[in-house]
């Protein structure tokens, strides 16, 4: 099946914080663990990923010994549909729907859910412009966000 893709990634890093005041150091071992399933049928996109944090995301405490908290995991997912425009300099206009959940195992009381309404426009030369509005449920009440993205494709 062409239209159905799979992705992987991993990343390790050793990451040493060290605090001048005091002359306190800490070396963390840090883990990022990443797979999505992405599908295309036609103009469509659908896809779903998830992932794992080991001493990646921060406590909030600026104390070298709890600096990261120690794992947490997420979710996400999308859909969009792409409607090909091909006039002037716009090539296609995407809406789409998605969202993500995250959440700390440990190191922290820490949730955030987004969902999210977008629509994303291709432009020629490789740019692209998104309009996102996300509607955010997290612990900390971080409330919700318009955002705008401008990307180019080299």
């Amino acid at each position: 099946m062409k239209d159905l893709t799979w992705g992987t990634a991993w990343n390790y890093t050793r990451a040493e914080m060290r605090d001048p005041s005091s002359a306190e150091n800490k070396t963390y071992n840090q883990n990022i663990l990443g797979t999505a399933l992405s599908w295309t049928p036609d103009n469509w996109t659908f896809s779903f990923g998830g992932g794992w944090y080991q001493n990646f995301l921060t406590t909030k405490k600026a104390d070298v010994n709890n600096y990261f908290a120690g794992d947490a995991w997420g979710i996400e997912y999308f859909a969009g549909y792409k409607i090909p425009v091909g006039q002037y300099a716009l090539k296609s206009v995407q809406p789409y729907f998605m969202g993500d959940r995250l959440q700390y195992v440990n190191g922290r009381n820490y949730q955030r859910i987004d969902n999210g309404l977008g629509i994303s426009f291709q432009l020629d030369y490789g740019f692209r412009v998104d309009y996102e509005h996300v509607f955010t449920s997290s612990t900390d009440n971080l409330g919700d966000m318009n955002l705008v993205r401008l990307r180019y494709d080299f």
